[in-house]
């Protein structure tokens, strides 16, 4: 079997060469992770990261119980500050799997259940458009076929209010209009789903998002470096964020409202996130159980348009011998990236603080 190549030009080659090594482990149904050379991993990483200017990354590899390559790369700020494995960066995206983890819990309670309309919980979708709301599960939320469109999510990303009713009026402008699509019947992939979906873990539960994320996950987990839309419980310096015009590096200082939270609002480390993984894999019962981790990603996801499957805030592609589980997060000034085998042990986060016009070569 052909071994698996780096692409030298780009740290999307980096993850997308370990996506291809659990391929290739797969199809050889050895659970054995790939030899590492540290130093030419390392090379390889400097060489994306000067090709593209990005300022600074973080990149953790490791297997379910111990770490097989983390190391920090560059600056985290203006200032210069280096980053380093504990430098929690904005995640995007990858914030998704964090609500979807919570709604799984809650199922496996007896406290809610997927299939319930989501106007059980959110009144402001009772209105004008209540019968057109009233066939959308939750479910649909967390797989993307509520029928909600892309650009229905789209619009709150330049929302930069952080009160605490920026939420509501974001379900309320939702609320104004029917969905784009029958619920259930097409898969498209729209922010709006985890808007709505984190406003319900707040009626459900009466807390506030953070503290809920904080208290099932980051905290038991020993998160230090993580949040939701906020500051993290340790006082490492939080990486900021770098915009990218006509090749010249600016620092930036716009932070996405609250609206945005539970879609794309967390802010995590290399190391935490690879807790988490290392966790997603084990599903020991303390933060993920087997029925869970049993329902994330390929197994019971949908299919999406590019032949993956969708399922609580992953994707998944089933290979022959292994699932492999990612995500990825785009924001604006980071590019982040996320992926597991539960069958093969092996997990790798890439971590980067720079968007704009080189970032096809993030």
């Amino acid at each position: 079997m052909k071994k698996p190549q780096l692409d030298t030009t780009s740290l999307r080659g980096f993850f997308r060469f370990f996506l291809a090594c659990f391929s290739s482990l797969a199809a050889t149904a050895t659970a054995e992770p790939p030899s590492l050379d540290e130093a030419e991993l390392t090379r390889f990483i400097e060489s994306a990261l000067g090709a593209s200017d990005i300022p600074g990354a973080a990149v953790v590899v490791c297997t379910s119980d111990e770490v097989i390559y983390a190391k920090a790369f560059g600056v985290a700020d203006a200032s210069g500050s280096p980053v380093t494995v504990d430098t929690p960066f904005q995640i995007g995206s990858i914030s998704k799997s964090f609500v979807g983890l919570v709604f799984a819990q809650l199922e496996e309670e007896g406290r809610l259940s997927l299939d319930a309309p989501v106007t059980d919980s959110l009144p402001d979708l009772q209105g004008r458009f209540a019968r057109d709301w009233e066939r959308v599960s939750i479910r649909h939320l967390l797989t993307h076929t509520s029928g909600l469109s892309t650009f229905d999510g789209n619009r709150f990303l330049a929302w930069s209010d952080q009160g605490p009713e920026s939420v509501a009026l974001a379900v309320r402008t939702i609320a104004s209009r029917r969905p784009a699509a029958t619920p259930g019947e097409v898969y498209e992939y729209s922010n709006a789903n985890y808007l709505l979906a984190g406003a319900i873990l707040e009626s459900v539960l009466q807390c506030d998002l953070e503290d809920i994320i904080a208290d099932r996950i980051f905290s038991p987990l020993g998160m230090k470096n993580s949040s939701l839309g906020g500051a993290v419980a340790s006082k490492e310096p939080i990486a900021e964020p770098f915009l990218q015009w006509f090749g010249i590096n600016f620092s930036s200082s716009f932070r996405h409202g609250r609206a945005t939270m539970a879609p794309g609002g967390g802010l995590s480390s290399a190391a935490d996130m690879a807790r988490y993984l290392q966790a997603l894999m084990a599903a020991d019962g303390e933060v993920v159980s087997k029925s869970i981790a049993e329902r994330v990603g390929a197994t019971n996801g949908v299919p999406t348009s590019r032949g993956e499957r969708y399922g609580l805030g992953w994707f998944g592609i089933e290979t022959p011998g292994a699932t492999i589980t990612y995500h990825g997060g785009l924001v604006s000034g980071f590019v982040s990236n996320a992926a597991f085998s539960r069958e093969l042990g092996l997990c790798v986060v890439v971590l980067t603080n720079l968007t704009g016009a080189q970032i096809a070569n993030v």
